[in-house]
């Protein structure tokens, strides 16, 4: 923004006029890239990290659900089936 006060100012564009708004515009760019760099790789990290962890939530759910399945519907199912020898229902628990 100095840059182009200066231009309006004096009305030349010659680099004595530009280099010193062009210089500030370099230095505010590197503080913010020191900023900027090591926030995204916070980020990341941090991202990775959770998709790692809803990858083991996800595995872990379907693992649980597995076994809730295992024994307690297929029980139920099998309670509530015709017994073979009488083909009459069993009684439910």
């Amino acid at each position: 923004m100095s840059s182009f006060e200066g231009i309006a100012q004096s009305g030349s564009t010659s680099l004595a006029t530009v280099a010193p708004g062009i210089s500030e515009a370099l230095i505010a760019t590197a503080f913010g890239l020191a900023a900027a760099i090591p926030a995204v790789i916070g980020y990341n990290i941090a991202s990775q990290k959770i998709r790692g962890l809803i990858c083991t939530i996800d595995i872990f759910s379907a693992d649980f659900l597995n076994i809730i399945e295992r024994y307690f519907v297929s029980d139920r199912a099998k309670q509530h089936s015709p017994s073979p020898e009488t083909g009459r229902l069993s009684p439910g628990v």
